[in-house]
């Protein structure tokens, strides 16, 4: 297990670091070997970093929603909440 999974609540994470290792994290639930207790605590800590990464990836979609607009560029008014065709 990584440094950063361990210390997902205390240390400032980078969307890299807590994808690789929500990605370890799924690679030892697919194994099948962890115990029960090991498993509920790497259980939480993915969530954790799931829910990181999803903070992580809004903020990015917003600060190109702003970046466009302070240049002007056009944005997607589908009527849908998302950025995806903006960028």
């Amino acid at each position: 297990m990584t440094s950063s999974i361990m210390s997902a609540k205390t240390t400032k994470l980078t969307f890299k670091s807590a994808y690789e290792d929500l990605e370890a994290l799924t690679k030892e639930f697919e194994r099948g070997d962890l115990d029960l207790e090991e498993a509920l605590k790497k259980f939480e800590c993915g969530l954790e970093l799931a829910e990181y990464c999803t903070k992580q990836i809004s903020e990015m979609k917003s600060r190109v929603v702003e970046i466009k607009r302070k240049f002007k560029q056009p944005l997607p008014d589908d009527g849908n909440d998302t950025i995806d065709n903006a960028v």
